[in-house]
């Protein structure tokens, strides 16, 4: 056999318990091959000498959203920015070098932050310039937005609690640019998916970042969801990524539960919803592949929209007690009073809850009839 590659004068840690450590190992196919001795007599095209560096398995992140991470660091990325101002200061030195009418989107804002501050439209109005500023807090569950957002979307006025999120409301009933849950749909309707190229250039840049943190697989949680940092066709781009040599690590994809739909399928099939062609659970190779359904049961506890139950054992009801920060002024929301209105249309059905669950909903196959194909739901955010 000639393998592929070997890496010699190493220390390996196998994480094999009857045999933890090695020195020499072989790859052939993308697999290892052998360690040590059972390499000998073996060529190789390549051969690597590490000079006693440590090689251990890679990671798996077996929950993460590799899209929204990866077009944070393609336009404004703020998870390790803290602070209000530090966010601010970090808005308006991108916003610099924008046109007067491109949108400010960043991901990842919160660090260091607790949920009861966060920058306000009116900072944000100042930070941008004016320029429509949108920024997702590092949950991925809430987003702070300016004044141009707020008009552009069409949001006048704010909800208390609806069954789908809420739009905050300072004590004159007027959004204070606070968004949490669903009600953000209003926002990412707006703007409408990203483009195939754009998620391609995103998984590539949020990969080529995993390696570096020795991730060497991952499953992104909720592929096709609404907003900037998705696309209805998202299976597209990580094909495209693949093929392009973008994806540098395994993927697999987790299916976000709206895509699901009724399919007109023979009746012994017995496959009444599903996704286009039939294809479900295990479809793709060890490259690339589907995994479970995505389902959002309720909110995040990272950022405090969750129900949670209390002392007594009743469900207490998620809130965040909303104080925005508009440089050094704050003032309190009684989003409870509010009101949302959006024009022209209300907001669409959607099978997003936020109705509390008493008990963890069962997490396991859910199958579409006898002999039909089956998908893992995952109930997490």
């Amino acid at each position: 056999m000639i393998l592929d590659l070997v890496i010699e004068n190493a220390r390996i840690l196998t994480v094999d318990p009857d045999r933890p450590h090695a020195s020499r190992f072989g790859v052939w196919g993308g697999r290892v091959a052998g360690l040590d001795e059972e390499l000998d007599g073996s060529q190789a095209r390549a051969t690597v000498d590490l000079d006693g560096a440590t090689v251990a398995p890679g990671f798996h992140d077996a929950h993460c959203h590799t899209t929204s991470f990866g077009l944070g660091l393609v336009l404004l990325q703020l998870d390790e920015i803290e602070g209000v101002e530090a966010t601010l200061d970090a808005v308006a030195a991108y916003a610099a070098g924008l046109a007067p009418d491109e949108w400010v989107i960043a991901f990842g804002y919160g660090a260091g932050l607790p949920p009861d501050r966060y920058p306000d439209r009116h900072a944000l109005d100042r930070a941008g310039g004016g320029r429509p500023v949108w920024l997702t807090h590092r949950s991925g569950h809430s987003c702070v937005v300016s004044s141009a957002v707020l008009a552009a979307a069409g949001i006048t006025g704010g909800p208390g609690r609806s069954a789908r999120g809420r739009v905050v409301v300072d004590e004159d009933g007027e959004p204070t640019g606070l968004i949490e849950e669903a009600a953000m749909d209003l926002v990412k309707e707006h703007v409408g998916p990203s483009s195939v190229e754009r998620m391609a250039e995103s998984i590539d840049r949020a990969t080529a970042h995993y390696l570096t943190e020795g991730i060497t697989g991952f499953t992104d949680a909720g592929i096709g969801c609404p907003g900037i940092d998705h696309t209805p066709v998202e299976l597209a781009a990580y094909q495209l990524a693949l093929a392009t040599g973008r994806l540098h690590t395994r993927a697999q994809l987790m299916v976000h539960n709206e895509l699901f739909h009724p399919l007109a399928s023979h009746p012994d099939d017995a496959i009444a919803t599903g996704l286009d062609l039939g294809v479900h659970t295990g479809f793709g190779d060890d490259r690339l592949s589907l995994g479970a359904m995505k389902i959002w049961v309720d909110g995040s506890g990272l950022g405090h929209t969750a129900a949670t139950t209390g002392p007594d054992g009743r469900v207490r009801e998620a809130s965040t007690t909303t104080r925005p920060c508009s440089d050094n002024r704050s003032s309190t929301a009684t989003g409870p009073a509010g009101r949302w209105r959006r024009t022209p249309s209300a907001m669409p059905p959607s099978t997003w809850c936020s109705t509390p669950w008493r008990r963890r909903p069962t997490v396991g196959p859910i199958r579409s009839g006898r002999g039909g194909p089956s998908v893992t739901a995952s109930s997490t955010g």
